[in-house]
């Protein structure tokens, strides 16, 4: 399998680097960055819906191999996707070059290579709903929201819908902690490794706000996950997708920029405007990655 076309710059917390305005001296060869077991080379996108359409496309576009997958079969997903049928024969594949979509079964998943990030676009229900055996010892990147309104209409629903009840974020004084719907993914694909991210960024915006990592403004995405290691995995791919990421502590935080929290309802923030607002909500010393020279 080919890999993406621009190597992953190592990153890491602002506070262990220099300056984000320096440059990096070189950028390793992406077979030295595999070799340290740090990056993703290929993504697969769990979800067809508006969401995972652009993830799957912003993705490719950044240069990665991008598979979709759903409860659809493959041939039905490359219908929704617009894929040309002269790709059909060759899902045996996976992934079919860096910057092209291919589709796949769900059950493929847990055959995918090691390096291959798996991004939930599904609503919240159906991803409780999946097998969770397909990911295990994955890293996932959990997109998905809790909506109230779309929840209640289930009334097998109600004991999730009231558990998530309480505000995201309390203005002052001690009070019990809302459960982020992230907590309900970890603890339902409890073998897999849960990372929160992308879910703060309309699907309109993911090509619009991306820039390169040179440019002098960058959108700041934030990035939540009990592993350490985890979190910068995915910040690298973040970076990649023409992002800042920020890291924002334990999995726990992914309610600071839930739906109704001061980030999510904010549009537009930089890294360092996320940073300050978690670190403010929380108390967790949150901070920008940036590029690191070694």
């Amino acid at each position: 399998m080919a890999a993406p076309k621009n190597p992953h710059p190592p990153i890491a917390p602002s506070g262990a680097i220099q300056p984000a305005t320096t440059p990096p001296s070189f950028t390793p060869p992406l077979s030295e960055a595999l070799l340290m077991d740090r990056y993703f080379d290929s993504a697969v996108v769990v979800g067809y819906g508006y969401e995972g359409v652009a993830l799957a496309e912003h993705a490719a576009h950044s240069g990665f191999p991008v598979a979709v997958t759903g409860r659809k079969t493959p041939e039905e997903i490359r219908r929704v996707l617009g894929l040309a049928s002269r790709d059909a024969h060759r899902e045996s594949q996976a992934f079919i070059s860096p910057g092209r979509i291919s589709a796949i079964s769900l059950e493929r998943v847990r055959d995918l290579p090691k390096h291959t990030v798996v991004l939930l676009a599904v609503p919240l229900e159906a991803a409780l709903a999946m097998d969770a055996g397909l990911l295990v010892g994955r890293v996932v990147i959990d997109v998905t929201n809790y909506w109230a309104k779309a929840h209640r209409r289930s009334q097998a629903n109600h004991v999730r819908h009231t558990h998530m009840q309480q505000p995201y974020e309390q203005p002052s004084g001690p009070a019990p902690k809302p459960r982020d719907t992230s907590l309900l993914i970890r603890d339902h694909f409890s073998q897999s490794t849960i990372v929160k991210t992308l879910n703060h960024i309309a699907h309109t915006d993911l090509a619009l706000d991306s820039r390169p990592a040179d440019a002098p403004a960058r959108r700041g995405l934030a990035i939540a996950s009990d592993d350490p290691a985890s979190r910068t995995r995915v910040a690298a791919f973040v970076h990649d997708l023409g992002f800042t990421p920020v890291d924002a502590g334990p999995l726990e935080n992914g309610r600071f920029f839930a739906p109704g929290s001061e980030i999510f309802q904010g549009g537009w923030r930089s890294a360092e405007q996320i940073a300050r607002i978690i670190e403010r909500r929380s108390g967790y010393r949150a901070e920008p990655y940036h590029l690191q020279a070694t």
